[in-house]
C-alpha cells in the first residue's frame, strides 16, 4: 500500500471546546454535515480500500496564527475515521485496523485559506 491523501473542505474543524458548548442536536447536525463532506472528499480523491493496519493523520492548516492545541481536533478525527469506514476505505476504525492516529496543526501560509487533509499510510510498527 502506498500513502493516500484527501483534502477535506473543513475551513474550521470541530474542536473539543466547541463540542462541549454545543447543544446535542446542533452537535449531531454538525457532525453529519462534516461526515458527508468527508465522504465526498474521499470519493473525489479516489481512495482505495485498505486491508492492512494503517496510520491515519489528520492535518489542519489554519488561516491565522492563533494558538491551538492539536488534541482539540479529536472530534474532527473521529468524524474523518467514521467517514473512511462508511466509504469502505477502512474495514473498521478499531485498533486492529488503525493502531495509530496523529493530529497535526501546521503553521499557516500567508494568503492561503485554512485547509484540512487526511493521510493514510501503512503502520510502520506492524
Amino acid at each position: 500500500m502506498t500513502m493516500q491523501r484527501a483534502v477535506i473542505p473543513w475551513p474550521q474543524p470541530l474542536t473539543q471546546n466547541q463540542v462541549r458548548r454545543l447543544h446535542h442536536y446542533t452537535e449531531a447536525a454538525t457532525k453529519k454535515r462534516m461526515h458527508l463532506q468527508a465522504r465526498a472528499a474521499y470519493r473525489a480523491a479516489r481512495l482505495t480500500p485498505v486491508t492492512e493496519p494503517v496510520h491515519v493523520t489528520l492535518t489542519f492548516q489554519p488561516a491565522d496564527r492563533r494558538r491551538r492545541d492539536a488534541d482539540g481536533l479529536a472530534p474532527t478525527l473521529k468524524v474523518a475515521l467514521d467517514a473512511l469506514v462508511t466509504e469502505q476505505v477502512l474495514a473498521d476504525d478499531n485498533y486492529t485496523h488503525v493502531p495509530a492516529v496523529t493530529l497535526r496543526i501546521t503553521p499557516p501560509i500567508p494568503g492561503e485559506p485554512a485547509a484540512c487533509w487526511v493521510t493514510i499510510q501503512p503502520d510502520k510498527e506492524q
